[in-house]
């Protein structure tokens, strides 16, 4: 679901990146689940982890911040 915004603060580009992101790593690990077991679909996936692992850190960066600030306006 696609929602548009008439202004977009930092935080909203922030969740429409990271929706985007995870977007990304469905359609790389749907892709890896269809390759045959090989050399190349196991060097994929442990590449494939490590950009999701790396991109989890950074998720959880920007992530913490807004929970805080969300959690003290509440």
């Amino acid at each position: 679901m696609e929602v548009t915004y008439e202004y977009e603060t930092g935080d909203l580009r922030q969740i429409k990146l990271i929706d985007h992101a995870i977007s990304g790593a469905n359609v790389m690990i749907e892709a890896l689940g269809a390759m045959p077991p090989s050399e190349e679909r196991a060097r994929l996936v442990r590449e494939a982890v490590d950009v999701i692992r790396k991109g989890l850190r950074t998720l959880n960066g920007i992530v913490s911040p807004m929970f805080e600030r969300v959690r003290r306006a509440a």
